[in-house]
């Protein structure tokens, strides 16, 4: 899963927790055990929807060379579906409102926060990014970001052109996979540090 999803599904998460859980892709060592346990969170929630068959069945969409990609890609298109969908999972606090709750939170707790860490989230928080999961346009920028920061990835933006198409099929799979992974985490929250 994405940042959107991974800020979604650990919202109740303390946010030093959350800011591991969000982070981990990032900073993956902290003396903090608190922040790594939402790391551990982030592991859980990300080998679940690596072996989930509905989720493996969509790679397959993105032919040849893009396989590769298709986990990074389903990715980041699932901020896209969960942003399309938000009042379905999160009726309470429209989804603007949430993310930028939720980052100030964490963004607070600064000083227990690795400074790797801290820096990722002060960026996205900044650059408005999980805002610009509401489009399409905002998956784009993603994979744009993500190939700058590594080039080896740049084939991966042969897939912009077939997102549209792809999107149905997508969103599907999305819907059917993502109550189970709440789910999941709300059936198996091992020893996790909940907001008090």
């Amino acid at each position: 899963m994405n940042l959107l999803a991974h800020l979604h599904v650990g919202d109740r998460l303390s946010p030093v927790a959350a800011a591991g859980n969000l982070a981990a892709d990032f900073c993956r060592k902290s003396d903090c055990p608190e922040y790594r346990k939402g790391i551990e969170l982030h592991k859980k929630i990300d080998a679940f929807t690596d072996s989930h068959p509905v989720v493996l069945e969509a790679r397959k969409l993105f032919p040849g060379k893009l396989r590769r990609f298709a986990p990074v890609i389903l990715d980041l298109v699932f901020d896209h579906c969960l942003s399309q969908s938000w009042k379905k999972w999160q009726s309470t606090i429209p989804r603007g409102e949430f993310i930028e709750s939720r980052l100030t939170e964490i963004l607070q707790c600064t000083p227990q926060l690795p400074s790797q860490a801290s820096m990722m989230i002060r960026s996205m928080h900044q650059t408005k990014l999980l805002h610009r999961y509401s489009e399409l346009a905002g998956v784009e920028f993603s994979m744009r970001r993500i190939v700058a920061r590594r080039p080896k990835f740049e084939p991966m933006l042969q897939a912009i052109a077939l997102l549209e198409s792809h999107y149905p099929l997508i969103d599907q799979t999305f819907q059917i996979f993502y109550p189970e992974l709440l789910a999941h985490t709300i059936e198996n929250p091992s020893d996790i540090a909940l907001k008090t």
